[in-house]
């Protein structure tokens, strides 16, 4: 079970326990019991109410871990980076447009730091080493994201590890975590119709790599 510190603690440098200064990302229940949308929670913040922030924290926390997961295939860099990710968000809500969407605003965050830590642990191993089987097991609910035969999923991920990092980002942003046209887009700093045209070519050069590397997935 993945535990997170609260903004409060990720702020002050008290070490969290479980059950005392942290919330816990798998282990509640989905909803949160808040029905405000995100830019209230986010102005709430503003205020100074750092229990609004920890309810985006929790309501965007599991998509962010995933975000992380997904490019530096690694559990415990990935709970890092979305902590740092969380700090980063919260000391530059300021520069937050209200009239956008949250969750695309914030993995922007969380993808840049996935890249950099993913540069930095290539920098640091052989490749050979850094790119592990993809483990399906150490990804919360991997059972209802991956619904293909995991020999087959981890052909995917190598297939998409051929690809050039942007390539790889947005086919993860679409179909790993499911992002619509318009959180791309966001995230993209770019007009959907230009997203969705990116999206695109980079599916036809993968289909071009399972072509050449992998043909028995398309069989």
């Amino acid at each position: 079970m993945l535990y997170v510190p609260t903004i409060d603690a990720l702020l002050t440098g008290f070490e969290p326990r479980h059950g005392l200064g942290c919330i816990s990302l798998w282990g509640w229940p989905r909803v949160t019991g808040c029905d405000l949308p995100d830019s209230d929670l986010v102005q709430e913040a503003l205020r100074g109410d750092r229990s609004s922030f920890d309810q985006l924290m929790l309501r965007h926390g599991q998509i962010a871990f995933r975000a992380a997961y997904l490019v530096v295939n690694d559990a415990t860099e990935a709970e890092d980076i979305v902590q740092e990710a969380f700090v980063k968000a919260y000391l530059n809500l300021h520069k937050f447009d209200l009239a956008r969407p949250f969750r695309p605003w914030l993995l922007r965050i969380v993808s840049n730091d996935a890249r950099n830590v993913r540069r930095r642990l290539l920098r640091s191993k052989q490749r050979s080493q850094f790119e592990p089987q993809f483990r399906l097991d150490e990804v919360p609910d991997s059972d209802r994201l991956d619904p293909v035969p995991r020999e087959r999923a981890r052909a995917v991920w190598e297939a998409l590890n051929i690809l050039r990092p942007s390539d790889k980002l947005i086919i993860v942003w679409r179909y790993f975590l499911g992002l619509g046209d318009r959180e791309i887009s966001v995230l993209l700093k770019c007009p959907e119709g230009t997203a969705k045209s990116r999206l695109h070519y980079a599916l036809k050069r993968l289909k071009g790599v399972i072509e050449k590397r992998f043909p028995f997935l398309i069989e």
